[in-house]
């Protein structure tokens, strides 16, 4: 894939991925959110009509706001973590994982598609483990200056943990 490189950061709340998100824009263009809502306890609800997403529950205006800016948006239900939303070019990602099936046995669809962008099997069962635990991921694509950048700017920030994996 043509950015196989990513710098991935984990969060432990919605409102520090958006001050995250925030302090990438306009450096950064190809940012993904990827968080595992089955914890909250209103829910949240999903639509699409028009061409327009539109969020409901407890955190509809974070996911309002982050749809806002990139239209890629895939709501799904996984046994393992359950309703997982994934804003930005990492949907389309996880697209081609679905539509093309598993070559290998990684831990799920979106560790295949973590694995796409190249991230080590191992970091990939703690990202899962880290969204299991209701935190939130932010993924940056690009070129090797790109990641390291978005590297960073992140530091600066409330990240619980972050990595660069490189192609």
């Amino acid at each position: 894939m043509a950015n196989e490189n990513c710098c991935i950061a984990v969060y432990d709340g919605l409102d520090r991925v958006m001050a995250a998100a925030q302090a990438l824009q306009g450096g950064i263009n190809n940012v993904s959110v990827v968080s595992c809502c089955s914890g909250e306890s209103g829910g949240v609800g999903y639509f699409c009509a028009h061409g327009r997403h539109v969020f409901r529950g407890e955190t509809a205006e974070f996911w309002n706001a982050v749809c806002g800016r990139d239209r890629a948006t895939a709501v799904l239900w996984m046994a393992t973590l359950g309703m997982i939303i994934i804003v930005g070019p990492f949907a389309g990602v996880f697209l081609t994982v679905m539509e093309e099936g598993q070559a290998s046995p990684p831990p799920s669809p979106l560790g295949e598609a973590l694995h796409r962008i190249n991230v080590p099997r191992d970091s990939i069962v703690h990202y899962e483990a880290a969204l299991q635990s209701a935190h939130s991921l932010l993924v940056a694509l690009g070129s090797e200056d790109e990641v390291a950048q978005a590297h960073e700017l992140l530091a600066e920030g409330s990240a619980r943990d972050m990595a660069i994996h490189l192609g």
